[in-house]
């Protein structure tokens, strides 16, 4: 066993920083390609993803979400184990922790633009949801069932968790900004059709579409808000350079 204390401070550093927010990175990965591998073995990809194709029963991904729902509750409980009860932090420390937030936040808005890219306008799990379908109706439906949205909620919570063990205050005073950031995509990313809405005068589509964007902007408020005060927040925590 190795002694030396740079040795056991580096892993104590991989352990509490950089280890999980890597894991996470390479679960999101798994997790798209474990999609596109099933979407590709239930159903044709390209231009049939959001077509005609045999429906897939929910029940043939109960394994899978078990499996990401079980990697992601023993992340963020390695997260919280973690936890410093020290509230003030040297300036070094709290930057270096601040960049580390950082880097949980960026997979958390890189699965949301990825989602909404490329998944949004060929999905209507909700619609199925809401009518109490069984089965999903494309290939396209299993990537958002088995990456889009365990993707996001693993990294949301992952950046939410990371932000209340290793960053107390920052966390505290943006709690709200951290549930909007976390919860906000499981409104909008499984869309109903919007496009048949757009001209609808029923006013339940009136109040989707309301709800829809106002879901959209208080997302993309609350993301750009809560990277901008962490930015300023590392940025005034950097020690100052010395003057010739």
């Amino acid at each position: 066993m190795n002694t030396n204390p740079l040795v056991i401070a580096a892993a104590r550093l991989w352990a509490t920083e950089a280890g999980p927010v890597i894991a996470a990175a390479a679960a999101v990965t798994a997790m798209f390609a474990v999609g596109l591998y099933l979407a590709s073995s239930f159903g044709a990809l390209g231009a049939e993803l959001s077509t005609g194709v045999p429906s897939i029963s929910l029940l043939r991904l109960i394994p899978v979400w078990l499996a990401e729902g079980g990697f992601a509750l023993a992340l963020w409980s390695r997260i919280r184990r973690s936890s410093d009860p020290a509230v003030e932090l040297s300036a070094a420390e709290e930057v270096r922790r601040s960049l580390v937030l950082v880097a949980w936040l960026a997979l958390h808005i890189l699965a949301v633009l990825v989602t909404t890219a490329a998944l949004g306008a060929i999905d209507t799990p909700w619609r199925d949801a809401a009518t109490g379908a069984s089965e999903v109706t494309s290939p396209g439906h299993v990537v958002t069932y088995v990456s889009a949205i365990p993707a996001y909620i693993l990294a949301g919570g992952g950046a939410h968790a990371y932000a209340r063990a290793r960053l107390r205050r920052f966390a505290h005073l943006n709690f709200h900004h951290f549930m909007i950031v976390a919860v906000g995509p499981f409104v909008f990313l499984p869309v109903i059709d919007v496009q048949q809405l757009i001209h609808s005068f029923d006013p339940d589509a009136i109040d989707y579409l309301v709800a829809y964007w106002v879901v959209i902007a208080a997302w993309t408020t609350n993301t750009g808000w809560l990277v901008t005060k962490l930015f300023r927040h590392i940025l005034a925590r950097m020690p100052a350079s010395p003057t010739a």
